[in-house]
């Protein structure tokens, strides 16, 4: 029972990555086509309170560069 309590927990966790990671990107592919790069930084964040942090930014930034720069690309 424990491990599947552990696992129903890293289940969700990672859903919800995913879920942050998708919205920062269509957050970001409104402003413009996000580099490689970056979109490699995003797509590989396992914190969620980092993504949440970023999705943050996104939403006050005025473009893919700026918030790169904002993040420290």
């Amino acid at each position: 029972a424990e491990g599947h309590a552990e696992g129903l927990v890293k289940g969700r966790t990672e859903g919800l990555t995913q879920g942050y990671i998708s919205s920062l990107i269509t957050i970001l592919n409104e402003l413009d086509t996000i580099p490689e790069d970056i979109r490699q930084k995003i797509e590989s964040e396992i914190v969620i309170e980092t993504l949440q942090a970023w999705i943050k930014i996104a939403i006050k930034s005025k473009s893919v560069s700026e918030f790169a720069e904002t993040i420290a690309m």
